[in-house]
């Protein structure tokens, strides 16, 4: 999926960031010629990225990291350098850390005079972005942090944005390609779902004012019925028997909402429409106990029956009431502050690092599996091991 900077004998396979990459703290080649204060000649640049290759292959992916980052930041050689800067995005990118891989590989792109060297730091970029970006946290689901459908899409499009401009280096690259399209594709899927969300926004609180109203009707049926006549049964029943379907209707309505929830991971969105599911499930029953009684005739154990079929649809809208609101939470999350928007960000990025690539979570719910195995083994056999190996003149 990702891949490493080999060069052997001047012979780059390495990459790098944006087509027009963002300002970075690392020195353009032109800073570097104008403050060469601590800056490491060529030949022990040279040693150096040698101690970090060997660190890297006997298993000590920290020291290596150490020893890339530090010739990456001195190295007097701007193509050493990016070289260096190449090799430690890639290893913290294995690392988990996104961010600072994604500092590293701009650097590499900017600093770099091969090619091959640019189009493989910006490759793995776009991998450093997607790791970055955050799992989304569904509204009414269980999961512990996350971020919003708006806070991956903006990481999904800067990673696009990566590998397409690892495109503009090396135009025949087909990873870069395939990888330009499954991201996009990831993007178009959450659009899908951020369209699925809001409307869940408008249905929702719809549901509890419905049942809220039909609670309302069967309520004053109970009160007429209570003291009513047994010859007014036949319109009453009449009128139970509307009051019955509608509450029907309301429960299957429920029932399709919370099996989309179910299905889309928000578990507890869907136990709560399940729940208000229940209750009218409930009241319907004591609906039809009245409808019996009103056949008797007999207007008063009708009363009771309703007034229990009230009862129950007002734990109905209460429970609904209760699903609208948690489809409101993740517009109450981005009034967050940006410092405590990248707390977040960073806690949820530590939980997905720990399991699995968020975009990888993502897919696994949206994307068709056949076609996302496919994918897949594409993207394995992008992979190259390996860090880059420099030519020694020593």
């Amino acid at each position: 999926m990702n891949r490493w900077v080999a060069i052997i004998a001047a012979v780059s396979l390495a990459g790098v960031a944006l087509a027009q990459p963002a300002p970075d703290p690392s020195p353009s080649p032109a800073a570097r010629d104008e403050a060469p204060k601590d800056r490491v000649p060529d030949a022990m640049a040279r040693a150096t990225l040698a101690r970090a290759e060997q660190a890297f292959d006997a298993g000590e992916p920290e020291q290596a990291i150490e020893l890339w980052a530090d010739m990456g930041d001195r190295a007097a050689s701007a193509p050493l350098a990016a070289i260096a800067d190449a090799n430690a995005g890639r290893a913290l990118l294995d690392a988990k850390h996104p961010d600072e891989a994604a500092e590293r590989l701009r650097s590499a792109d900017r600093l770099a005079t091969d090619p091959e060297v640019r189009a493989t730091a910006r490759f793995n970029l776009g991998h450093a972005l997607r790791q970055a970006a955050p799992a989304v946290k569904l509204p009414g689901s269980s999961q512990e942090g996350g971020g919003t459908i708006a806070d991956r899409i903006e990481g999904l499009r800067a990673a696009e944005r990566a590998f397409r401009s690892c495109l503009d280096v090396r135009p025949n690259d087909a990873d870069a390609a395939n990888n330009v399209e499954y991201t996009r594709r990831e993007i178009a899927q959450l659009q899908q779902l951020d369209q699925m969300l809001k409307r869940q926004q408008q249905e929702l609180p719809d549901n509890a004012k419905q049942l809220s109203q039909l609670a309302k009707e069967q309520q004053q049926q109970a009160d007429q019925n209570s003291t009513a006549d047994p010859s007014q049964s036949t319109q009453a029943n009449e009128q139970q028997k509307d009051l019955s379907q509608r509450t029907d209707d309301a429960a299957k309505q429920l029932r399709k909402q919370a099996q989309q929830a179910r299905q889309g991971g928000q578990d507890e969105l869907a136990k709560s429409l399940e729940e208000a599911a229940k209750q009218a499930d409930s009241a319907r029953e004591a609906q039809k106990k009245a409808e019996q009684s009103l056949q008797k005739p007999d207007p008063a154990q009708a009363s009771e029956q309703q007034q229990d079929a009230a009862e129950r649809l007002r734990q109905a809208a209460k429970a609904a009431q209760q699903a609208a609101d948690q489809v409101k939470q993740p517009q109450q999350g981005q009034q967050q502050t940006k410092g405590e928007k990248s707390d977040q960000q960073n806690q949820q990025q530590q939980q997905a690092n720990e399991s699995q690539d968020p975009g990888d979570q993502l897919a696994d719910r949206l994307i068709d599996k056949e076609e996302r195995e496919r994918e897949q083994r594409q993207l394995r056999r992008s992979r190259i091991g390996g860090p880059v190996r420099v030519e020694r003149d020593w």
